[in-house]
């Protein structure tokens, strides 16, 4: 790859006007990146739950976690999964990334109901890896981990046979044993099995129009891992599982901007993923069980987007009007099948594999979105709103319930979202941006169809569900207002030499009908929770020909309201982040050097009855569910990397994670426990070579 310093700017972009952070391709590398977590690691505001494992964690943003609250994408494709103490199920291994935004904070382009923020992934191409005049190339890249023994192997094929046509094919296999903790003890089932693959054909069937059609494979397993991969242990009441995951994604993306109509964009996407998961859950190994289960997960994922731009001048004014439709389909279908007949619910039998307590389902959205921009001198004015009608809807055993007590087995509403921003801009280099929006998180599937929560357990909601003990029509969606302000200095020049940005946000979130608050108050639901959330994030970059510098500092704290017991969002809040990155390069940047230093601040959060020593300690107050407060420390984690660019397309990279040995533990992401143990010190080494 043409690693060329500065050729398209610095590696990380900071937006001015808005908390949004882009990393690319060359930035990944540069760190001997080995999972897409570590590439988010050091974004304020982000954070990773569960673990150490990549493969089934879920990413939070201002605290903000589950799936509805992040919307993740992968070259378009919308992606997230609801299955029970998994996570996300986002996998996207980083060799094939060519790059990341993050988007922090409510969105009327990326979707109804991310109220945390919008993590972005766009697949590399051929035009990135091929120099100029250029037509076939080949990549290799080898690497190992001493950690877990992790050993990595790349091929990558790619070309232009026409000026026209951009074709890569990319094969990515990852294997490893358990990783080592800082104790130098292995964490059982936490071995790797993943193997990635890329196929994609870029087209330019005229100088106006551009298409992108990718494919994107993750498989992984059949190999043993946590049933509870958020905070279990392999000693709980969920044990182990032999868990295979096969995920693909199909996606068309267009550009078209005609030269007749220079004031004119189209663009658009069209997406499916489909993901098979299958859990087989074993007498071999859990002892303590008398059958054999197997829970299978199929999801399926539709997006489709069109989004048109115009452009318009008159005098000292400057507008632009983006208009979208804009529809996703997330259809989930879950089944247990029970080795032992005692087990399953004689009168279900005609829906084979049903359990009320991980119900199939539909979720629709579907959304008209207008914005407009006004520049007037240094003054930008943003108006805009997305319209969503949503739609849930029951499926199977769920459905026959509800059908069954008279209750409707589908549930829609229709949700406004606005927001406005202003801008001032100052000597061309400073920039204050303050923005209100109001948003809207529409309830899981889970939360919608289980007969296994809230309206189960209370009485009154039980009555008022039908007797059935799904929530369902009980529901509204939480409603969300965030003000946000951001101050950037940017200067366009080279300052000393190389390139700075800097950025500031303040942001503050009100959320109202809490959906953990649900409760029955005179005969008639209610969700009288309500939280407050606010934080800051400051990011600064540094891109010199001799040295370059990352810094990320954020903090996000809340409180709720009205809540219950049944609502400890706050015990999900990461704790606070401050991150440096520091680094030089030698030798007419032949070589690279550098660290990076993570400091996370404590965090309160919920524990069983006891803490271990190396990850916490209990506080002593016990809440009314009888669960116990704790401090989960915060480690201070340091890596080091360095590169060497051996011959003009031959670079040996490695690299130190956690090289002080630190002992801690991840951050759970269930119900705000403490995670697994993390990994000890790991050496990673890397070699690719191009042709």
């Amino acid at each position: 790859m043409q690693d060329t310093v500065l050729r398209d700017g610095p590696a990380r972009t900071l937006p001015s006007t808005a908390p949004v952070t882009r990393v690319d391709s060359r930035e990944l590398e540069m760190r001997n990146t080995g999972t897409l977590n570590d590439a988010l690691r050091d974004i304020p505001g982000v954070a990773v739950q569960g673990g150490p494992r990549d493969g089934a964690t879920k990413l939070s943003i201002r605290g903000y976690s589950d799936s509805e609250d992040v919307r993740v994408k992968i070259d378009g494709a919308v992606k997230g999964f609801e299955k029970y103490r998994y996570g996300s199920g986002i996998s996207l291994d980083p060799e094939l990334i060519k790059t990341i935004e993050v988007e922090r904070g409510t969105s009327l382009f990326a979707g109804s109901g991310a109220l945390g923020g919008t993590i972005s992934a766009t697949t590399k191409s051929a035009a990135d890896l091929l120099g100029r005049g250029e037509r076939w190339g080949a990549l290799a890249k080898f690497g190992y981990n001493d950690n877990n023994h992790e050993r990595l192997r790349m091929l990558s094929l790619f070309g232009r046979p026409h000026e026209r046509i951009d074709l890569l094919v990319s094969l990515t296999d990852r294997e490893s044993s358990d990783l080592e903790l800082a104790d130098k003890t292995r964490l059982p089932v936490s071995a790797t099995d993943a193997h990635s693959r890329l196929f994609k054909l870029g087209l330019m069937p005229t100088d106006d129009l551009t298409l992108d059609i990718s494919r994107v494979e993750q498989h992984s397993g059949p190999a043993l891992e946590l049933y509870d991969v958020l905070g279990g242990s392999p000693t709980d009441s969920f044990g182990v599982v032999e868990r295979t995951v096969d995920d693909v994604t199909h996606s068309l993306r267009f550009v078209y901007a005609p030269s007749s109509v220079p004031w004119l964009k189209l663009r658009g996407t069209l997406a499916r993923g489909d993901m098979h998961l299958l859990d087989l859950r074993t007498m071999r190994d859990n002892p303590t069980r008398d059958s054999d289960d197997a829970y299978d997960w199929r999801y399926r994922i539709d997006t489709a987007e069109l989004f048109g731009e115009a452009r318009f001048k008159a005098g000292p004014m400057q507008a632009q009007v983006t208009a979208g439709l804009q529809r996703v389909r997330n259809d989930r279908d879950a089944q247990v099948h029970y080795s032992n007949p005692l087990y399953a619910d004689p009168d279900m039998a005609e829906f084979p594999g049903y359990s009320g307590a991980q119900p199939p389902g539909l979720s629709q959205s579907t959304a008209l979105i207008l914005d407009h921009n006004l520049t007037w001198g240094p003054a930008t004015v943003s108006v805009g709103s997305r319209w969503d009608k949503q739609l849930a809807e029951a499926k199977g055993g769920t459905a026959y319930v509800m059908n069954r007590a008279g209750v409707p087995s589908s549930i829609e509403f229709r949700q406004s979202s606005p927001s406005v921003a202003l801008t001032l801009r100052a000597l061309d280099d400073l920039s204050a941006t303050i923005r209100r929006s109001r948003a809207f998180r529409p309830p899981l599937i889970d939360e919608y169809f289980t007969n296994n929560g809230y309206c189960n357990s209370d009485q009154a909601l039980y009555e008022l569900s039908g007797e059935t003990g799904i929530c369902g029509h009980l529901y509204q969606p939480e409603v969300a207002y965030q003000t946000e302000f951001t101050l950037a200095w940017v200067p366009k020049d080279k300052l000393w030499g190389g390139r700075l940005q800097t950025r500031a946000t303040f942001f503050r979130i009100t959320t109202s009908h809490v959906l953990e608050s649900i409760t029955a108050v005179n005969g008639r639901s209610e969700q009288p929770g309500v939280e407050y959330r606010h934080g800051s994030e400051l990011e600064a970059s540094y891109d010199h020909p001799f040295w370059f510098m990352n810094l990320a500092v954020s903090r996000v704290d809340a409180r709720q309201e009205n809540g219950g017991a049944n609502a400890p969002a706050v015990f999900d809040l990461p704790g606070s982040l401050t991150s440096a990155t520091l680094g030089t390069r030698w030798l007419d940047n032949k070589v690279e050097t550098g660290l990076r230093w993570r400091r996370h601040g404590d965090r309160t959060t919920l524990s069983g009855a006891q803490v271990r020593p190396e990850c916490g300690r209990l506080t002593g107050q016990v809440l009314p569910n009888q669960r116990r407060v704790a401090t989960q420390y915060g480690p201070e984690v340091l890596d080091l990397f360095a590169s060497w660019r051996i011959e003009e397309r031959t670079v040996l990279r490695v690299s130190v994670d956690n090289a002080t040995n630190e002992s801690y533990c991840t951050l759970s992401g269930f119900l705000g426990g403490i995670g697994l143990p993390a990994a000890g010190r790991a050496a990673k080494m890397t070699l690719s070579v191009q042709m």
